[in-house]
């Protein structure tokens, strides 16, 4: 049985990873400089529809490979599973175990909550973010997505009903927000998994659709301008009128920006202006995304230590409290700490997560793969 063409595009695209940089760079500067919009929650829902069009692929890929008989389902999966541990877990267990030694209230006081990626959980049932560990929530999603989402995808058994599965699960998300929030203070609902379920399932989309339209279809544009029109106004809304706008936001604007982000992704991958290729491929760009999960690893912790280090040099109260004043600064914290997470995460990449990926090589997902580059 031959690989079907959705199934077997596995082709490395580096134009995700200017994505997965500019991204992060958003998620980074949300967190340590005030911004007018929430940019860093917009750049999450990216991310989760970035894992959607790839882990769908690749399961569609390892389906066909089963199918045709070059090996047993269990094999597959476990050959999708080892590849995400090498990728994600090493980097991740080490900011951990980073978080316990600098004594993180919330890592030490439920360790188990974030050693089985349930940290997602943990925030909405405490209401509360732990310090220098918030990010941690969006990590778990994706881990939970990553454990769930093969089994689905391999064990649904009516494969020409998989594009409607795919629009049942996003309406769902849909559904879900605006009901759970009624019983969820707001915005811990939107940590769970279900919340997020539109963008994982329209990256899905995505993929399964890609290979039936021409290759410049024009509908990925539009599909980008109206989820990022709607989510702008969303926003604007509240930058304009202050209103009250969290729970517009979580039920409609999270969505809108899912809707964005697979045209966006869509429009990058099948309509390659040479604009957003001189961008998006930059060296410079392409650097920072293949390190991106670095960036995003380590940049609550070193806020942390940053704050307690100006706290101890210029204690409150003390002829010194200005310069503590000065140096709290979110700008200039930022500049202080930028070098230093751009360097924590090359040293993450060099000594850490790059030896651990090259383990892959003991994972291959063919034994006589095709000559394509998984992007993983």
């Amino acid at each position: 049985m031959a690989l079907s063409s959705a199934a077997s595009r596995l082709t490395f695209r580096p134009e995700l990873d200017g994505i997965r940089a500019i991204g992060v760079i958003l998620v980074v500067a949300q967190h340590w400089v005030p911004l007018p919009l929430p940019l860093g929650e917009a750049s999450l829902t990216t991310f989760f529809v970035l894992s959607g069009y790839l882990i769908t692929g690749i399961i569609w890929h390892q389906r066909a490979v089963v199918e045709a008989g070059l090996m047993s389902r269990g094999r597959a999966l476990l050959l999708f599973y080892c590849r995400r541990a090498l990728r994600i877990l090493p980097a991740y267990y080490f900011t951990l175990f980073i978080s316990f030694l600098l004594s993180l209230e919330s890592v030490q006081q439920h360790l188990l909550w974030y050693t089985l990626h349930v940290s997602n959980i943990l925030f909405y049932q405490t209401q509360h973010w732990g310090e220098g560990a918030g990010h941690f929530w969006s990590l778990a999603v994706e881990e939970q997505f990553y454990c769930l989402w093969p089994l689905l995808l391999f064990f649904w058994p009516w494969r020409k009903l998989e594009g409607w599965l795919l629009a049942a699960l996003i309406l769902g998300a849909f559904v879900f927000r605006p009901v759970w929030v009624r019983s969820a203070p707001l915005p811990f609902a939107f940590t769970l998994m279900p919340a997020n379920m539109d963008a994982f399932a329209g990256g899905g989309l995505l993929r399964l659709i890609e290979n039936r339209l021409p290759k410049r279809w024009p509908g990925y544009g539009y599909i980008a301008a109206v989820g990022w029109s709607i989510w702008f106004g969303i926003c604007l809304t509240r930058v304009v009128t202050q209103a009250d706008w969290e729970y517009t936001f979580l039920v409609v604007g999270l969505g809108a920006a899912a809707i964005g982000a697979v045209g966006l992704i869509g429009w990058v991958l099948n309509t390659p202006y040479r604009l957003t290729q001189l961008i998006l491929l930059h060296p410079l760009v392409q650097w920072i995304g293949t390190r991106s999960y670095g960036l995003y690893l380590y940049h609550l912790l070193l806020v942390v230590v940053y704050q307690r280090a100006v706290y101890r040099l210029f204690p409150a109260g003390s002829s010194t409290e200005a310069w503590r004043i000065y140096w709290m600064s979110p700008w200039r914290m930022a500049l202080v700490l930028m070098p230093v997470l751009v360097l924590m995460a090359w040293a993450s990449w060099r000594f850490l997560e790059l030896p651990f990926n090259a383990m892959k090589r003991f994972f291959l997902y063919e034994k006589n793969p095709p000559a394509v580059k998984i992007d993983s």
